[in-house]
């Protein structure tokens, strides 16, 4: 499991996202972290990054090619886009509408052979396990495919190493590892649901912008 993140190096995540930087280009300044950990660990703490890391033309003509040729796509993207990773090569093609004219890369029932490796790296990039909506974001797949997947894979590859709460129901936090399951918090009570509904609606009907909204709701919750 990786290092936890410093202050400083939540820094440059913030001083990327104020000047609008380019991510990729900024990571010299992170050294250890991989490109899809630091979006992955910005995406989970709001910190919003720029359109600049969206593929160029340039970088989409020549996925295009490399997805015609016959070179394996990792060694392909390796020698001519070094800096694009192998899921998010995957997650653009299909945006492109690769995916749908060509096997390449298909495997079981989900047709993801990429979704595999790609959910363990960025697992390993992370220092806390991470919910469906979490990988399927930090992947580029989608909900479904990444639950199919860890359903197929639980206790074998993947189990569940915490909880979070998401509105009124616990959602599982996945992390690598075969260990046993953390155990599933209990259910709120009618009260604890009543009250947390009560504080969300007084938030509501205040009319006006509550910066400490979120940490009324836990508190209430």
């Amino acid at each position: 499991m990786a290092a936890k993140w410093t202050e400083e190096e939540k820094q440059v995540l913030l001083d990327v996202s104020k000047n609008a930087i380019n991510l990729l280009s900024q990571m010299h300044r992170l050294p250890g972290r991989t490109y899809e950990g630091a979006k992955c660990y910005a995406s989970k703490h709001g910190i919003p990054l720029t359109a600049a890391d969206a593929w160029s033309n340039e970088e989409r003509a020549t996925l295009r090619r490399i997805w015609r040729g016959k070179e394996s796509l990792k060694r392909a993207l390796d020698r001519l886009l070094p800096n694009r990773s192998y899921s998010s090569a995957r997650s653009e093609a299909q945006r492109l509408g690769l995916t749908a004219a060509s096997s390449r890369g298909r495997k079981g029932r989900t047709g993801y052979s990429w979704l595999l490796p790609s959910i363990k790296r960025v697992l390993r990039a992370h220092a806390e396990p991470m919910t469906v909506k979490e990988l399927a974001a930090a992947t580029g797949a989608n909900l479904r495919s990444v639950g199919q997947l860890l359903k197929q894979y639980h206790g074998k590859q993947f189990r569940i190493g915490g909880w979070a709460r998401s509105l009124d129901k616990w959602a599982a936090q996945w992390e690598v590892g075969t260990k046993a399951d953390e155990p599933k918090p209990a259910p709120k009570t009618r009260e604890e649901v009543a009250r947390a509904y009560r504080a969300r609606r007084r938030i509501r009907n205040s009319g006006s912008f509550n910066p400490f909204a979120s940490l009324v709701e836990q508190v209430a919750a």
